[in-house]
């Protein structure tokens, strides 16, 4: 492979060589991770998971209104990207040439339109390989007006040179930074961030086929990024690698991190008698290579265990990785993991999360942003099956205790443009508890199995979801109606709060009936959810599990049990995200004898 051919990064070469001894003495330390203290809280982890990304977003809508789609994006798709690109960490600089390729969706198109900040310089313009200047730049976009128009299904090339120094701020998506002294250069593009470092159509319902990926950088370096490491160039006084994604991929999971890495591997096996193999490969900071080899190396664990829960892992021809990065949290980057290099990273359910998003997230993406519980509550999900796959069943719930969520807001992000919106708790913690209580009212094999048929339909396979489509796999594995439960739950707001009174009786035949109100007294919307909630009867003779349906304000319900109650428990396992209560009973119970003797029972305020 040759290396990138334009001058300027030649001449850059010389300048960083130069001064590269003085200027990584000049600089603090620019990494701030949050506290060493573990284990965090599952709560905890996703605050800190949530507050970083969304301080990357805030910082961005601060700058521009760059959420808005660009029209005329929906008139094409994006085939295939080639970032080339020469990075000088010392004057924090990066130099590229990004070439795409699409393809048309209606006759006569002309006119591509990009997403890349404004602050970046344009150098250059090339349609089809030939130099342009037809174009225009405003508003953190590009438009390119192609010399022939395209009609649709045909394919079109440009390419931008551009430089510059991405956007300023504490998370800005292409970072430069410190670990030891040593520069770390890396980025983090989620949600819609990439077009601050490289042109593109930067939304995660277009996936491009494949991306190569060519950096050039000091011969120190080293460069860890997406997909397999195609070859690496030795040019003296740089090196240039070319990573390929040959699986397609959306804009945010791009990644680039940069520094003297040490490397280790390990083999995940699969297939008949494990026969086959997909290497896992570590990039940890030269100075943490013993502290992370054994934490990290449980992620080999971990695959087998989603691969088996969901499905196999879905990027097996080319590999999972971890790298550390400049950020304080994590980043789910295709086939790539960035991990802060505090403690924090490697959290044994830290690397749970940011693993199965490889299934929920990067193999199947959210359509929107709205949506975006698809990836966060599913991996926040994940962490609980995992402790659950450990521990066994006290795990789990004791893991989903720690992750109640007791606020409003619907998890659905109604204005993913607005500051404070897209990242937070609610889609990660709240988010788990719709599959939590998803999975108790399916039952484990309907739930499972649908989970799996999701994963390998191929209407999402390496694409794009959204809640309906979920739920309708959901609907139509387990045969049910879920339309109530994904409205309550995904777009309204709280949760149910419950107060139930109950009293018993003998029975003619000797057994016990219960009478149990159960109230809905919470002031939210909706104002009546509708779920089964399991009903623990206490009596001397053990303890009978029984359940009741509950989809209205106010309800009465007869149990029946063999011996005499004693005490009567709502939701004993924790399978609902309530808050319950119990008061006096509030009805009188009458009782008639009927003229051939037997009992009619009825109730009276």
């Amino acid at each position: 492979m040759k290396q990138i051919g334009w001058v300027l990064s030649v001449c850059l070469v010389m300048v960083a060589l130069a001064v590269v001894a003085v200027g990584a003495d000049t600089h603090a330390d620019r990494q701030t991770p949050y506290s060493d203290l573990v284990p965090y809280t599952p709560a905890e982890m996703h605050q800190i998971l949530a507050d970083g990304k969304q301080k990357a977003i805030d910082r961005s809508l601060r700058l521009a209104k760059i959420f808005k789609a660009a029209e005329g994006q929906d008139d094409y798709n994006a085939l295939y990207y080639k970032i080339e690109m020469f990075v000088d960490e010392v004057a924090e600089q990066i130099y590229g040439r990004v070439t795409m390729v699409g393809k048309a969706k209606i006759d006569g198109f002309d006119q591509p339109v990009l997403d890349l900040y404004d602050n970046m310089d344009i150098d250059s313009v090339f349609d089809h390989g030939v130099y342009t200047t037809n174009w225009t730049e405003g508003s953190n976009l590009i438009t390119i007006t192609l010399a022939t128009p395209v009609n649709t299904d045909e394919e079109f090339e440009i390419t931008v040179v551009y430089h510059g120094h991405p956007v300023e701020g504490g998370f800005q998506s292409f970072n430069f930074g410190y670990h030891n002294g040593t520069p770390i250069i890396s980025t983090l593009s989620e949600p819609f961030l990439a077009r601050t470092w490289w042109p593109c159509k930067d939304r995660p319902d277009d996936k491009a086929d494949s991306v190569d990926i060519v950096i050039e950088v000091n011969k120190d370096f080293f460069v860890s990024s997406n997909g397999v490491l195609r070859d690496s160039v030795d040019n003296g006084a740089t090196t240039t690698y070319w990573w390929h994604e040959g699986y397609p991929i959306t804009t945010y999971l791009v990644s680039l991190a940069i520094t003297d890495y040490e490397h280790f591997r390990r083999w995940y096996t699969y297939g008949p008698a494990d026969a086959d193999s997909t290497p896992v490969d570590f990039y940890p900071y030269p100075e943490l290579l013993w502290t992370v080899m054994s934490p990290w190396t449980e992620a080999v664990a971990m695959i087998d265990f989603y691969a088996e829960t969901f499905g196999e892992y879905p990027f097996v021809d080319e590999k999972y990785g971890m790298s550390h990065f400049t950020w304080s949290g994590a980043m789910e980057h295709q086939t790539n993991t960035s991990a802060t290099s505090s403690s924090f990273g490697w959290d044994r359910y830290l690397i749970a999360h940011e693993l199965s998003h490889q299934w929920w997230g990067d193999y199947i993406t959210v359509e929107d942003w709205h949506h975006i519980w698809l990836n966060e509550g599913f991996a926040s999900y994940c962490e609980a099956l995992y402790a659950e796959h450990l521990g066994g069943w006290s795990d789990l719930h004791s893991y989903m205790s720690s992750m109640q969520y007791w606020y409003s807001g619907t998890i659905y992000v109604q204005d993913p443009s607005s500051v404070g919106a897209i990242f937070t708790s609610r889609v990660y913690d709240k988010g788990a508890w719709v599959l939590h209580m998803l999975r108790h009212i399916l039952g484990d094999q309907d739930f499972f199995d649908g989970l799996r048929a999701y994963y390998s339909d191929p209407t999402f396979a390496h694409g794009h979801a959204n809640t309906e489509q979920f739920r309708d796999v959901m609907a139509s594995v387990s045969g049910r109606d879920l339309t109530a439960f994904f409205d309550d739950w995904i777009y309204g707001e709280l949760y149910p709060q419950y107060s139930y009174s109950w009293m018993s009786e003998p029975g003619a035949s000797g057994e016990f009936n219960i009478f149990l109100h159960i109230s809905q007294v919470q002031s939210s919307s909706p104002s009546v959810f509708d779920l089964p909630i399991d009903i623990a009867v206490v009596s001397a003779g053990g303890v009978d599990t029984l359940q009741v349906y509950n989809d209205q304000r106010n309800q009465d319900y007869m149990l029946t049990v063999s011996s005499a109650p004693t005490s009567l428990i709502l939701d004993p396992a924790n399978w609902i995200l309530d808050s319950h209560s119990a008061s006096s009973y509030t009805f009188n119970l009458v009782n008639y004898t009927l003229a051939d003797g037997s009992q009619f029972v009825a109730y009276a305020d």
